[in-house]
């Protein structure tokens, strides 16, 4: 993804010191018989039937897994884009009045949405992702287990669509989450480097989305495509690693160009600070653009921030 300024949030490290698993995700454990984890008041315990078990607290639906990693490095600065994305999700609480919905952040990461802002209630908000880590509330692979029943209200997905290959799997176990009438937020890139390697495999677009969560049940609320943050010196910096692979007196002196090129482009962007992209329109487009207003997903956006309901 084209680089973007950097956002600082001051976060103090955060352990995980209760390690009682929270009584919203221990009621709701989607196993077939008799669980024992649902009657169990131990921070470590397993169910034969579900194959689940109960590790420092967390919920860990893989069986390979007998401990959880503790070291948590909690990440400190997120680059524009992500700051986009987070402030859609609390536009989005603010409007529908969060102060009762339980809310489930997918793929969280290191980082704790409920730690940053004041406008998530902590006691509403719980975070699940792959990685064995003490920190999160879940620890599963969703394109192969369900882990819950209907319980959330609202499913919390930044930036992790991309990253899945097996997207349907992963969409039924996730929604399955879903209260009926409860919401999808998510944030996908579209314009972007790849990153997290070797597990980035998509870039969809909007009408591909719009089919996908379809399909899966879910009605579009909002989706946009956005189109601020764009970095211009992103292409210039790619052209200097070309003319860096065939050294040359040429080259020296191209490079030495670009640099104070790609400086100036830095300290003008810093300066203007958010730069909005509208696209490149033709002047058919351009004339009907408020009255369609979907052509504005005919510029390249750097990604979409979208809702959905299900139905």
């Amino acid at each position: 993804m084209h680089r973007l300024p950097s956002i600082c949030f001051n976060i103090s490290k955060i352990n995980k010191k209760d390690y009682n698993i929270k009584p919203i995700i221990q009621n709701n454990i989607n196993c077939p018989k008799k669980c024992s984890l649902k009657e169990s008041s131990n921070h470590e315990s397993h169910c034969d039937h579900c194959n689940m078990s109960i590790i420092d607290g967390v919920l860990v639906v893989d069986p390979s897994i007998s401990s959880l990693e503790s070291e948590r490095k909690i990440q400190r600065t997120f680059t524009g884009w992500k700051k986009i994305n987070h402030d859609y999700v609390i536009e989005f609480l603010k409007k529908e009045d969060n102060s009762n919905l339980q809310m489930l952040d997918i793929g969280a990461g290191s980082h704790n949405l409920s730690e940053i802002y004041t406008e998530i209630d902590t006691d509403h908000y719980y975070t699940l992702d792959i990685d064995n880590k003490t920190y999160v509330d879940i620890v599963c692979d969703l394109t192969i287990h369900q882990p819950l029943t209907e319980t959330f209200d609202v499913i919390i997905c930044l930036n992790v669509l991309e990253h899945v290959f097996e997207l349907d799997d992963f969409l039924t176990n996730s929604l399955r989450m879903l209260k009926q009438g409860g919401h999808f937020v998510f944030a996908v890139p579209y314009q972007s480097g790849m990153h997290y390697m070797p597990h980035d495999y998509f870039r969809p677009s909007y009408l591909a989305l719009t089919k996908l969560l379809s399909n899966h049940g879910l009605e579009e609320q909002h989706i946009e495509a956005v189109h601020m943050g764009y970095s211009p010196w992103s292409s210039i910096t790619t052209y200097k690693r070309i003319l860096k692979s065939k050294p040359s007196l040429l080259s020296l002196i191209s490079n030495t160009i670009l640099d104070i090129i790609i400086l100036s482009m830095r300290v003008i962007y810093k300066i203007n600070g958010k730069i909005v992209i509208q696209g490149n329109y033709s002047a058919e487009d351009e004339a009907n653009k408020s009255a369609n207003p979907e052509l504005n997903f005919k510029a390249t956006p750097i990604g979409f921030n979208g809702i959905f309901k299900k139905m």
